[in-house]
């Protein structure tokens, strides 16, 4: 792989959107990208590319990942680039199958810029160690093949010499000088006259062992010949390596008269033998050091990717346990909150008789506790959606007095109750009408302050004091320019908070005290919304408190009086105030009844709950329908079938055959199958809605339920209404 360019990634992809993300991500990183759009071609395209690295899909058109990367890995073309699967999250067999096939790594979608990246440079780094080890290795290898041929060299040149005129010794049998030659006489520094009648031991340096000299002895003194290398000392004390060929002369008896010694200077040679040694040492510590560092690279990397494993399994369960917790308290909260507001509705309406002001006023009551039950459910989905990036705000001028007197009304009740004294202090600067408004999403503002409110009631004792007061905070910027903002104090004389306790008022759940959540009611998520709405606002949230002494919360706004304009992270698909469908006025016709009509339409209400089913009914019944129940998914399927209504309205979660299943069903009939069915349901989280409609519904409406809406959304799949 080449350093000196961008490194290129092939990614193989049938999903526009997430070629797009993981493209733009990839080149704003400094990296090439090539394309393709499923495996047959990325393919044909990746061996023609040779890329450095592939992002592989593994659910695409064709044939999928894992096919993809087999044949990829069974080419010899492109077996050696990583492949790195790209999937949302997947079971632990799927990865195991995937690293079987020959994948070095996973990256989970949605794409973490962070995580991509450094898992990209991670196997890129890896390849491009492995390539420079592979070309190490071929450099030894060329090497040792260079210094056998030089071996192989110096031997068939020791041959060619052994009988040419080098140094040569010739001595009689016991061994003493009789005749050296001039190359002898040049390369020790002897003169023939110094050397004859010497033995050659006056070369001897003492380096070579007494057992060598024996066994040369022992070859030549048989009628052999002895090959080998000496270190010899000339005359002026160098040392030097000669290579001998000593062997026996005859006579024309046969008898050994002199020794013959025909001797090379290999000095040269030996150095560079030792120095080729000394070379082919380093590039084995060379080769050592390589591998342990890449032997403690694969092990970091598996220990990495155990610990994203487990990070990942942690993860996916508490996402799925939190995505479990807030749908079964939706449901379990609207469910009965559907019978207690629609009976309200209809008592209100005086459909089961007329009500005198006592009980109008208690109906009222029992309204109003219901709606702040309700609330309190979407404080828990707005949290959910705010955490997940998902509430929109929407922008408008808002009247400060009047969003400071909307937000006490809501208190100022309860506040009666414990004798507990309700201040509002708008600072003068807020008095004129210039500086009167501010720019901030009223309801979701609103809800923080009442929130605040609620709780300084909450805790402050009776005969106590809360005061709401709205001043003008000035501050230098970045830029050393001052700007405003508005300040929306909440102060009480209440219990207060520990110092210790302080740092865990805004997590979500969490009740500093639990000792305090038997005297005090709540979720634990008010705070925690506050501290949000504000951030998103552009704000922040403090608190100031001392135990036994009281609070103060304070929330912090730029103090902005432009055009009204919506602040979204995403398109919402659900809006929790509203509890409903949200139907514009202008769609829904409320229609009078047919003269010619002569018997009612047919209702079947499938709905496992008592207290919904007699909320519904009654107001229903008392409108003129006909109508008929059905306990579960699978008693709706029957009654359907043998009542013919003209419309159902189907529960979602029932024993035995859920709603779902049971529209399906409905849908699969010939007989049944153009009913209109209308969803009803407590479970409003993301994708229920959507999961309604596939299933064949024709609308859904999340509990409680207006009854009003009710009516008018069964008005619309009737040819003619009643009542």
């Amino acid at each position: 792989m080449n350093t000196d360019k961008p490194a290129v990634i092939f990614i193989v992809e049938d999903n526009p959107n997430n070629i797009k993300i993981i493209s733009q991500l990839l080149v704003s990183s400094g990296y090439k990208i090539l394309v393709a759009t499923d495996g047959e071609s990325g393919i044909e395209k990746i061996t023609k590319a040779r890329p450095d690295l592939i992002l592989l899909d593994i659910m695409m058109p064709g044939i999928d990942g894992f096919e993809t990367c087999k044949r990829l890995k069974e080419s010899e073309t492109t077996r050696d680039i990583p492949i790195i699967f790209m999937t949302a999250l997947v079971s632990i067999a799927d990865k195991v199958k995937g690293l079987s096939l020959g994948a070095v790594d996973y990256i989970t979608k949605p794409f973490q810029k962070e995580e991509v990246i450094a898992r990209l440079k991670l196997h890129l780094k890896l390849r491009q160690l492995t390539t420079t080890l592979e070309v190490q290795n071929e450099q030894l290898r060329t090497e040792i093949e260079r210094r056998e041929k030089v071996e192989e060299s110096l031997q068939i040149l020791s041959r060619a010499t052994d009988q040419s005129p080098a140094s040569i010794v010739i001595t009689d049998v016991n061994g003493n000088i009789e005749y050296v030659n001039p190359k002898f006489e040049e390369l020790t520094g002897y003169s023939l006259a110094e050397a004859k009648g010497e033995n050659p031991r006056i070369l001897k340096t003492g380096h070579t062992l007494s057992i060598e000299y024996k066994t040369m002895w022992e070859s030549i003194s048989g009628g052999g010949q002895w090959y080998g290398e000496f270190q010899n000392k000339k005359k002026n004390g160098d040392l030097y390596w000669e290579y001998a060929s000593i062997s026996a002369i005859r006579n024309a008896k046969g008898e050994i008269t002199h020794y013959v010694s025909v001797k090379e200077d290999v000095t040269q040679r030996k150095l560079a033998e030792q120095a080729l040694i000394k070379l082919n040492q380093e590039l084995e510590d060379m080769v050592e050091q390589r591998t342990v560092s890449l032997q403690q690279s694969e092990k970091q990397l598996r220990q990495t990717n155990e610990k994203l494993m487990l990070s990942n399994l942690d993860l996916a369960r508490a996402t799925r346990l939190k995505d479990e917790f807030l749908a079964n308290m939706s449901h379990e909260l609207r469910t009965p909150l559907n019978a207690v507001l629609g009976m309200s509705e209809a008592l209100q309406e005086e459909l089961l008789g007329s009500l005198n002001d006592r009980q109008k006023k208690s109906i009222r009551t029992i309204e109003s506790s219901g709606e702040h039950l309700l609330r309190l459910i979407n404080d828990i989905l707005d949290l959910a959606k705010i955490e997940s990036g998902k509430l929109e705000l929407h922008i408008e001028t808002t009247l400060i007095k009047m969003l400071c007197n909307d937000s006490i009304t809501f208190v100022k009740q309860i506040a009666q109750k414990k004798n507990i004294t309700v201040v509002t202090l708008i600072a003068d600067c807020f008095q004129d009408v210039q500086n009167n408004k501010i720019q901030v999403d009223e309801l979701r503002i609103r809800q923080a302050l009442i929130n605040l409110l609620s709780n300084a009631v909450k805790f402050t004792p009776e005969d106590g004091t809360i005061t709401l007061e709205v001043t003008m905070v000035s501050s230098l910027n970045d830029n050393t320019n001052e700007t405003s903002r508005i300040c929306f104090a909440v102060k009480d004389n209440g219990i207060g908070i520990a110092p210790e306790n302080i740092g865990e008022l805004f997590q979500p759940f969490v009740q500093i005290d639990s000792a305090l959540n038997r005297q005090y009611s709540g979720t634990g998520l008010g705070l925690a919304l506050v501290k949000n709405i504000a951030e998103m606002h552009g704000g922040t949230v403090s608190v100031e408190s001392k135990l036994n002494e009281g609070s103060c919360f304070k929330i912090l706004l730029p103090f902005n009086q432009g055009k009204s304009r919506s602040i979204c992270q995403h398109d919402p698909e659900y809006n929790p105030e509203h509890n409903i469908l949200d139907i514009p006025s202008n769609t829904v016709e409320s229609r009078q009844p047919s003269v010619s009509e002569s018997l009612p339409f047919k209702i079947l209400i499938a709905e496992d709950n008592q207290a919904n089913v007699e909320s519904v009914w009654d107001y229903l019944k008392m409108k003129g329908y006909q109508l008929f129940l059905a306990g579960d998914g699978q008693e709706a399927i029957n009654a359907a079938i043998t009542n013919c209504p003209d419309i159902i309205l189907m529960d979602i979660q029932m024993p035995k055959m859920d709603g779902l299943t049971a529209i399906a069903q409905i849908r699969a009939n010939p007989e049944l199958a153009n009913i209109p069915v209308i969803a009803l349901t407590g479970l409003a989280m993301k994708g229920d809605r959507e999961k309604c409609l596939e299933a064949g519904a024709n609308e859904y409406l999340s509990k409680p339920i207006k009854l009003k809406l009710l009516l008018e959304t069964i008005r619309q799949f009737l040819p003619v209404a009643i009542g």
